[in-house]
């Protein structure tokens, strides 16, 4: 972690120099399709670079959800995958829940 600068400059935007790779998923985009713009608006705002990964394609959270974990198993390793270039290892997930890494 690095100290918060003093410059009243950079100070105002915080984000400065950090990349941060954005994870916009279907269910979000087709029920509130305003939220991943304005994500992206607010850490620019911020001073991030926002970058969306474009081999992360489908998490698999819609067959997880809906009781298909073997139709979901070739998505789930593909978006798993996808992270490498970000510190995830292959096989671990990010997040443990309900959302992304559903499947084990």
């Amino acid at each position: 972690m690095t100290a918060l600068s003093t410059d009243p400059a950079q100070a105002a935007r915080p984000g400065t120099g950090l990349r941060v790779a954005l994870f916009a998923t279907c269910i979000n985009d087709v029920m509130f399709p305003g939220t991943p713009k304005a994500v992206v608006q607010v850490l620019e705002r911020l001073g991030c670079t926002v970058e969306f990964p474009l081999e992360q394609t489908c998490c698999g959270q819609m067959f997880t959800n809906t009781g298909y974990y073997d139709e979901a198993v070739p998505d789930v390793r593909n978006y798993d995958g996808s992270w490498t270039e970000w510190g995830n290892r292959v096989r671990v997930p990010i997040a443990v829940g309900d959302e992304p890494g559903g499947v084990r």
